[in-house]
């Protein structure tokens, strides 16, 4: 037997429902198995940020095969850097600062999530003249560009309009399905 579900009441916390699932030992069943991370790697040593977002994969097995977690080793990620280094890194320089410029919108991927989940107000631009914005934040003299800017923050109290309900596209109205 394996619990399958809980509910709690959302105010005291405390348990209302219990669900448990009957497995049998010869047939298979569909499970959700946490993932933990062991170690830490040299790029967050380094100072570096881990964005780990797969902490529970679904799997399918045999009851005696499962594991009670999936535990990864991110202590020596050597594999990730030598494939950037056999391809990345042997790029022309204009080559490796438009795959850079690329991976920039990734950090601002995790950015925007991560102001959604915080309730702050954020706001990527494109379009900007990152010339101009190189100089002023002195970015040549540490060997760095601008890609993609994006402001951040909480409005301000004098703003009539900070407690205005934000637009939300259906996904339909926002997704073109082909």
């Amino acid at each position: 037997t394996v619990m399958q579900d809980l509910q709690f009441h959302p105010v005291t916390e405390k348990l209302l429902h219990l669900d448990f699932l009957q497995i049998f030992d010869d047939k298979e069943v569909t499970m959700t198995i946490p993932v933990h991370l062991e170690g830490m790697s040299i790029g967050i040593r380094n100072g570096g940020v881990l964005s780990f977002r797969r902490r529970k994969i679904i799997t399918r097995a045999i009851p005696g095969n499962l594991p009670d977690y999936i535990e990864i080793n991110i202590e020596d990620l050597s594999g990730m850097r030598d494939a950037i280094a056999g391809t990345v890194l042997q790029f022309p320089q204009d080559q490796k600062l438009n795959w850079a410029k690329k991976q920039a919108y990734i950090g601002l991927g995790n950015l925007l999530a991560s102001a959604a989940r915080l309730r702050v107000d954020a706001c990527p631009m494109e379009g900007f003249d990152n010339k101009q914005y190189d100089e002023i934040l002195n970015l040549e003299a540490k060997n760095l560009t601008s890609a993609v800017i994006a402001t951040i923050g909480y409005r301000s109290e004098d703003d009539s309009l900070q407690n205005a309900k934000k637009v939300r596209k259906s996904n339909e109205e926002f997704f073109n399905h082909l």
